[in-house]
């Protein structure tokens, strides 16, 4: 199973300071046992553009990103599940 965890930077609409910012990248980090791919760029969220942050791996089983969200003062974080398929190039 993978799973695919994207935040935003913004709290209501301010964007967070720049520490904050990182620690919660790092926190969210920390929460994967295994990590594919991670980056940040600009992401939609109602209507307006910010800040956001996605990784791509396996979560530990423990991972709680309600209590996530709620400590970094965040409406939700999106999160997809599924399993990985791999799609072999045209011969």
């Amino acid at each position: 199973m993978t799973d695919v965890v994207c935040i935003g930077r913004n709290v209501k609409n301010t964007p967070m300071e720049e520490f904050t910012w990182k620690s919660f990248i790092d926190e969210l980090y920390s929460q994967f046992v295994d990590v594919y791919f991670y980056g940040e760029g600009k992401g939609v969220y109602k209507e307006g553009l910010e800040d956001s942050y996605c990784i791509v791996g396996v979560l530990n089983t423990e991972t709680n990103l309600a209590d996530l969200a709620k400590k970094y003062k965040q409406e939700s974080i999106a999160l997809v599940k599924s399993k990985t398929k791999f799609i072999e190039a045209s011969k």
